[in-house]
């Protein structure tokens, strides 16, 4: 009888402690807006400082700022369209799939913030249509480095990010500037 009202304690106390790192981890989704400058500033960009805001229902609202950059190492050269066409200057043209490095800060409207740092196979593709240039990144951020709520937060965030020129007729206010998007997905746990 003791060995099974000790199996029955060993059994509920795993139960409750798989439930409890259940509970631990998140589920994250969520939006972002924002602006950058690029280095150089028009075409074969190599340094992009963003900025903006973010929502997301695990993270809360807040500011986002980071730093990305790539030395135009190529990741993944089918996706370049036409083939061969990033040789070339002021072409339309796809590039191909850039290795990326760098950073992403998320800091909420409490003040509480968490960094993700840019990890190996995270990529960015040039599209250039003359006049206008722009910039999709897919990346993957590993979370660390938190304070206050988001001390002890880990996990892995995919950030799928858009940069884009404004410029040309119709562009208004936002003309000359470089408007950003993106989605963030992934989980995150204590």
């Amino acid at each position: 009888m003791k060995r099974l009202i000790i199996g029955l304690l060993a059994v509920a106390a795993l139960t409750c402690s798989s439930a409890a790192l259940a509970e631990g981890t998140k589920t994250v989704s969520g939006q972002l807006s924002g602006e950058s400058e690029w280095q150089p500033p028009f075409i074969r960009t190599t340094a992009w400082t963003i900025h903006g805001t973010y929502t997301s229902d695990a993270l809360g609202s807040g500011t986002y700022s980071g730093a990305l950059a790539t030395n135009h190492d190529v990741v993944d050269a089918s996706v370049e369209a036409p083939a061969g066409c990033f040789a070339a200057f002021l072409v339309p043209c796809q590039s191909p799939r850039f290795a990326v490095t760098g950073s992403v800060t998320f800091t909420s409207d409490k003040g509480a913030s968490i960094t993700g740092t840019v990890a190996p196979g995270s990529w960015v593709v040039e599209a250039d249509a003359f006049p206008s240039t722009g910039y999709t990144f897919d990346l993957t951020l590993e979370l660390s480095g938190g304070t206050r709520r988001f001390k002890h937060l880990t996990g892995s965030l995919s950030l799928s990010y858009q940069s884009q020129d404004q410029i040309g007729i119709g562009c208004g206010f936002d003309c000359g500037k470089n408007l950003d998007f993106g989605t963030l997905t992934g989980s995150i746990g204590h």
